[in-house]
C-alpha cells in the first residue's frame, strides 16, 4: 500500500521523478532524472492496481462433469475433497454432499422434475441438516448466489451463514419449496460456507456461484520483484545514453 500512496502523490508533482525515491530489496536508483515521471507513476499504479484485485473471475459449481452411467434410478457418487478446489463436508461426512443425474427417479419418488437447475446433474444433502464448503487447503472465498430446492412438496426453513476465522460475518434465512430459487447471498471474504437446517430434510443444490481469493501479498510480492528491475532497466538506459554523448 506505501508503493501505492507513493506513485499516487508523484502524480500530483510537476517535476522529473528520480529512481533513488523507490527502494526494494536493498537496490537503489541514481539520483539523475531518468524518465518522465508520469511514466513511471502510471505504470506503478497499474502493477498496484492488478496486484491488490479482490478476487478472480467467478465460476459456477454445476456437478455435470461428473459421469453417471444411464438409467440406474439411485446414481448417486459422493463429491471428493478437493473437487472444484472446494472440501466438501457437514453432518454426514464425506456424504453430506451428494450428487445424483436427472434419470435418478428412484430416490425421489416421483416428485417434480427435472432435479437439476441446469444441466444434467444436481447437488443434494443426503437428509442431514447442515453442509459445509471451504477452499481445499484453505484460503478466503466468495459465494455469489446459488440455486436451491426442497425435494418433495415440503417447505424447509434454510439458513445460511459465512464464517471468517471461526466467526460468523454473514446469515441470510430463507425457505424453500419444490420449485427452484436463486438466493442471491453476496457473502464475500468467507473462509467457510454452511447451509443449515433445523431438521433433516432432503435438499437440491444447484449452479453455486463463488470466486476464490488469491492469497494475500502473493501478487505484491511478485511487484516487489518487478520494481527494481524498472530501476536497473533505467539505470541502463541512462548508462547507454552517457555512452553515446559525443566527447570534448
Amino acid at each position: 500500500m506505501a508503493l501505492w500512496f507513493a506513485a499516487v502523490r508523484c502524480l500530483k508533482q510537476p517535476k522529473a521523478v528520480y529512481a533513488s525515491d523507490f527502494v526494494f530489496a536493498q537496490t537503489t536508483c541514481p539520483k539523475e532524472p531518468t524518465m518522465p515521471l508520469k511514466t513511471l507513476c502510471f505504470a506503478i499504479v497499474a502493477l498496484t492496481g492488478f496486484a491488490l484485485r479482490p478476487a478472480c473471475a467467478d465460476s459456477v459449481l454445476n456437478f455435470d462433469d461428473l459421469p453417471f452411467p444411464g438409467g440406474n434410478p439411485l446414481a448417486y457418487t459422493n463429491l471428493p475433497t478437493g473437487y472444484q478446489g472446494f472440501d466438501w463436508g457437514g453432518g454426514q461426512g464425506s456424504s453430506s454432499w451428494i450428487v445424483s443425474p436427472n434419470d435418478a427417479t428412484g430416490w425421489a419418488g416421483g416428485t417434480r422434475q427435472p432435479y437439476s437447475h441446469s444441466g444434467n446433474n444436481f447437488g443434494w444433502n443426503s437428509g442431514g441438516t447442515d453442509l459445509d464448503l471451504t477452499v481445499h487447503g484453505g484460503g478466503t472465498f466468495n459465494v455469489q448466489s446459488f440455486w436451491i430446492r426442497s425435494w418433495m412438496s415440503i417447505n424447509s426453513n434454510v439458513t445460511a451463514h459465512g464464517f471468517l476465522a471461526g466467526r460468523e460475518v454473514f446469515t441470510q434465512p430463507f425457505t424453500t419449496s419444490d420449485l427452484y430459487v436463486q438466493i442471491t447471498a453476496n457473502f464475500t471474504q468467507i473462509d467457510r460456507f454452511t447451509l443449515t437446517l433445523p431438521t433433516p430434510r432432503n435438499l437440491l443444490i444447484d449452479d453455486i456461484r463463488v470466486s476464490v481469493v488469491p492469497a494475500p501479498g502473493a501478487l505484491s510480492t511478485a511487484l516487489v520483484g518487478i520494481v527494481p528491475g524498472l530501476c536497473l532497466l533505467m539505470r541502463r538506459r541512462r548508462g547507454r545514453s552517457a555512452a553515446q554523448e559525443p566527447q570534448p
